[in-house]
């Protein structure tokens, strides 16, 4: 399965999936409860997302999708869905 994680409308992470902690090697104590935008060195702190996100918690029914792509400290690239 792909990679996910679950955010309320103020970006706290309120659940991921094995997925996602083998891609980040990370723990989901690590994880849950943080802001999104704080997250693996702040690599989701992008407007593009925010602004994604935004649009996405406004609609009372969000159809469609985004995805934005980020450049992490080491230099992979990863991309999330919305």
């Amino acid at each position: 399965p792909c990679p996910a994680a679950v955010i309320d409308a103020s970006r706290c992470v309120v659940a991921v999936n094995a997925s996602y902690l083998d891609l980040f090697g990370c723990t989901a104590d690590k994880v849950v409860g943080n802001d999104l935008f704080e997250l693996h060195g702040g690599c989701w702190n992008v407007k593009a997302l925010d602004d994604l996100l935004v649009t996405a918690a406004g609609e009372s029914s969000f159809v469609g999708s985004g995805v934005v792509e980020v450049e992490r400290e080491d230099g992979r690239r990863r991309s999330l869905a919305v």
